[in-house]
C-alpha cells in the first residue's frame, strides 16, 4: 500500500519530538515529515512566526501535493490557513486541541479566557523559561497519568534551548490570529479530536470546530491537551480510521 505524505505540525511551546510517541503507528498508513518551530534553531529556516503569511508560504513550500496535515494546538491555526490557502497542497486535515479562534469572544467560541492568556503573556515576558515549564504541567492537567505523562513532556522538550522572541511571537498568534473567516473556503476532508479534560483550551472548542464541518469531534477520554502524548495509540487509531469519501 502506497504511504501517504503527512506533514506534522506543533503547537506552542515545544519541539518536533512532542509527535515521537505516535510516530511509530502512524508511519504504518503515513510517511511522515515533522517541521521543528521557529524557537529552535533547525526550525528557523523557514522563517519567523512575527511574519505568518511568509512563514506560511515557507510552510507550503516544503509540501508536497496531496499532503495531509497532522497539526496540533497553535499547530491547528497554520493548519486551517494553510488548507484555505494552498487546497492543491492540502488534501486532508487532521486538527488536535486546535480551534479557529483560541481567545474566548462574544460570538460563542469557548476558548481560552482573554483575563488569563493575557497575564500568562505578561508572565512569559517576565520570567520566559519558568511559565513555560508551568505551561507543562497545565497540559498535562486532567490526564488520568498526569506525573509520568509531564515527565515525558519534560523530556522531548527542552525550553532553555529556545529562542523566547519567536515564543513571544507563537504566543501572540494565539492570542491574535482568527481564522474563523476562512473555514467557508476549506473543502478537505477534516478530522477533529480533543482530550476530554482539556485544561488549557476546553473541549467546547474543538466540539464547535467540528460542528462547523458538520462532523462530530473525536474525544479522547481522560486525556488532556496532549493527547498524542498521553493516549498515543487511541490518538492513533482515531487518525487511521477509514475516510468516508464523498
Amino acid at each position: 500500500m502506497k504511504k501517504v505524505n503527512a506533514l506534522l505540525i506543533s503547537g506552542w511551546g515545544t519541539h518536533a519530538a512532542i509527535w515521537d510517541p505516535i510516530i511509530p503507528a502512524l508511519e504504518q498508513a503515513y510517511q511522515i515529515d515533522v517541521i521543528e518551530p521557529p524557537w529552535l534553531p533547525a526550525g528557523q529556516a523557514l522563517g519567523s512566526m512575527s511574519a505568518v503569511d511568509e512563514y506560511i508560504d515557507a510552510l507550503a513550500g516544503v509540501m508536497e501535493e496531496d499532503t495531509t496535515l497532522i497539526a496540533w494546538s497553535l499547530g491547528g491555526l497554520l493548519a486551517l490557513r494553510l488548507a484555505a490557502c494552498c487546497p492543491n497542497k492540502v488534501k486532508r486535515l487532521i486538527l488536535i486541541a486546535s480551534t479557529a479562534y483560541f481567545p474566548c469572544d462574544q460570538g460563542g467560541i469557548n476558548g481560552i479566557d482573554r483575563a488569563w492568556l493575557d497575564s500568562f503573556s505578561q508572565r512569559f515576558v517576565d520570567a520566559p523559561e519558568k511559565t513555560l515549564q508551568r505551561f507543562m504541567t497545565l497540559q498535562v492537567k486532567g490526564e488520568q497519568q498526569a506525573k509520568p505523562c509531564l515527565r515525558l513532556l519534560q523530556q522531548l522538550c527542552t525550553v532553555s534551548e529556545y529562542n523566547m522572541d519567536e515564543c513571544r511571537a507563537g504566543l501572540m498568534l494565539l492570542s491574535t490570529m482568527d481564522v474563523r473567516a476562512e473555514l467557508v473556503r476549506i473543502g478537505q476532508q477534516v478530522r477533529v479530536i480533543h482530550g476530554q479534560n482539556d485544561a488549557v483550551l476546553p473541549l467546547a472548542a474543538g466540539q464547535n470546530l467540528a460542528r462547523h464541518f458538520n462532523i462530530d469531534c473525536q474525544v479522547i477520554i481522560d486525556a488532556g491537551h496532549v493527547p498524542h502524548v498521553s493516549h498515543p495509540e487511541v490518538v492513533a487509531e482515531a487518525i487511521l480510521q477509514p475516510w468516508v469519501e464523498g
